[in-house]
């Protein structure tokens, strides 16, 4: 998105020092006499600037820009470092018009939130993209004489004391002042980039001391509740049951409550749903939808759901509790596990008892049995002696 800022007055060069400012800087095109009188800067104040692992922290992000500027943003704020993160809403920054120093800027203010992801300290630089219509104050060309007609022969004629009178006049400091330029809109576009940084900036580690096994990463400060559950429920039938975590925090890293161990029931994984009641998703509900399937109809109650979370403004965990809720199982238990389709073992009389167990040569095949072989050769050779009297007999027939 582009957003454009046009203010209607110059203002003297002049910047506020504090923490977290940054001038602009340009693309390295910038050209002599075309400098602005005041220049932008950014700013960022968080809120806290030793946030915990996981924790989200409202954030300010302001452009300042001097009154008599105009501006096209090219980008939202972004922090140029993987240890953090941000978010700002998708609608455009509020602008005011402060003073400060007795003079007057036009601010564009976004109200973010940002997530520290790698403890330790890190520098937290922010930019900004943006266009700024830059007054062009190099010395216009003199006029020329040798020109006739309206287009400047006139005040160049000698009768004017043989000078030029086009050129005097431009030359004179009231003709180059800024009013005239503002009056004529001539202008550069130049690209600028405003940056703010905030050095060793504390990202701290979630403690391990006290963290509870149901502890799966949520941040902030949470309620957890649940919504109403059948009476009555059948062996390996599904039911549906319903938590809600809300509260203020990071409900990126908020997992589903997870419900007790218990054998008598089976939890698969939740399906979550997300409702903010704000632009930044730091205050709201997430709500989890949960299938149940009873295993034992000896089972009489549903086991509570526990969800655990770091609360950063006590530095302590805290884990929640839902009561459990009474429940009829009505049905079969099913068999043990291993047993279906097992098959009892029955003892069967061996018809070989009190007989000579068969050797391994008893099972050979037919044509590998010697006997066989040799029996297969006496056929051949018999076959062999036939042909060669038949032959004999037929030749003395014909040769007597």
């Amino acid at each position: 998105d582009v957003l454009e800022l046009l203010v209607e007055a110059n203002a003297p060069r002049r910047r506020p020092a504090s923490a977290g400012l940054g001038a602009a800087s340009d693309d390295g095109k910038g050209r002599a006499g075309s400098e602005l009188q005041e220049e932008p800067f950014l700013r960022i104040v968080p809120e806290n600037e030793r946030p915990f692992v996981g924790e989200l922290v409202p954030v300010r992000i302001e452009a300042w820009f001097p009154d008599g500027v105009r501006a096209s943003l090219d980008s939202r704020p972004r922090i140029d470092n993987t240890a953090f993160t941000l978010d700002t809403p998708d609608h455009d920054g509020q602008v005011q018009r402060p003073l400060h120093e007795g003079r007057v800027y036009n601010v564009l203010t976004w109200y973010g939130a940002m997530v520290g992801v790698k403890e330790g300290a890190h520098a937290l630089p922010v930019e900004v993209e943006a266009t700024l219509q830059v007054p062009d104050r190099r010395p216009r060309r003199k006029a020329r004489g040798g020109r006739r007609g309206f287009g400047g022969s006139l005040l160049d004629d000698d009768f004017f004391g043989g000078g030029s009178l086009a050129s005097m006049l431009l030359d004179d400091p009231f003709f180059n002042d800024s009013l005239l330029d503002s009056f004529f809109g001539r202008t550069i576009a130049q690209p600028r980039t405003l940056r703010a940084e905030l050095s060793d900036v504390e990202v701290r580690a979630l403690p391990t001391e006290g963290r509870p096994p149901a502890f799966g990463g949520a941040v902030g400060s949470f309620e957890l509740t649940q919504g109403p559950v059948p009476a009555r429920a059948s062996v390996g039938d599904p039911i549906q049951v319903e938590t809600t975590v809300s509260g203020q925090g990071n409900f990126a890293r908020v997992a589903a409550p997870s419900m007790d161990a218990d054998a008598q029931w089976k939890s698969y994984e939740a399906d979550a749903t997300f409702d903010a009641a704000d632009d930044l998703g730091a205050i709201g509900r997430k709500r989890f939808r949960h299938t149940i399937v009873a295993r034992d109809p000896a089972a009489e109650r549903l086991p509570p759901f526990t969800f655990a979370y770091f609360d950063p403004l006590e530095e302590r965990y805290e884990v929640l509790t839902t009561p459990p809720q009474p429940m009829q199982v009505d049905g079969t238990a099913p068999p043990p596990a291993g047993s279906v389709g097992e098959v009892s073992r029955v003892d069967v009389p061996d018809p070989l008892a009190g007989r000579d167990r068969p050797h391994a040569g008893d099972y050979l095949p037919l044509v590998f049995r010697p006997w066989f072989r040799g029996l297969v050769v006496a056929a051949l050779a018999g076959v062999a002696l036939g042909l060669t009297s038949s032959l004999v007999r037929r030749r003395r027939e014909l040769d007597p």
